[in-house]
C-alpha cells in the first residue's frame, strides 16, 4: 500500500450549481425497474410522474441532464456485467 489514491479513483468535484439535479437523478434512479437483464432506463413518463408527485417542474435542460446521467449510469452497469465467453 502506498497511501495514495490511484488516479482512476479521483473524480471531478460535483458543481454546486448542479447538485440539485444530481439529487433528482438519485431520487428517480432509486425507483427504477428492471427488465430482467439489468436496470431499465428512466423514460420521459418516469420523469413526468416523479415531477408531478414531487411538484417539481424541471426545465428541458434539466431533463436532458437527468437523461444524460441515466445513460452514463446504464453504461456503468453494463461495465460491471461479466461478458459471455466466446467459443
Amino acid at each position: 500500500m502506498t497511501g495514495t489514491l490511484p488516479d482512476e479513483l479521483i473524480e471531478p468535484a460535483l458543481p454546486g450549481a448542479l447538485a440539485y439535479v444530481w439529487m433528482w437523478f438519485l431520487d428517480l434512479s432509486a425507483t427504477r425497474g428492471s427488465n430482467g437483464f439489468g436496470p431499465s432506463a428512466l423514460g420521459f413518463r418516469d420523469i413526468a410522474a416523479w415531477s408531478e408527485l414531487m411538484r417539481i417542474r424541471p426545465t428541458p435542460f434539466e431533463v436532458d441532464l437527468i437523461r444524460n446521467l441515466d445513460g452514463l449510469f446504464l453504461i456503468a452497469c453494463v461495465g460491471d456485467t461479466p461478458k459471455p465467453k466466446k467459443g
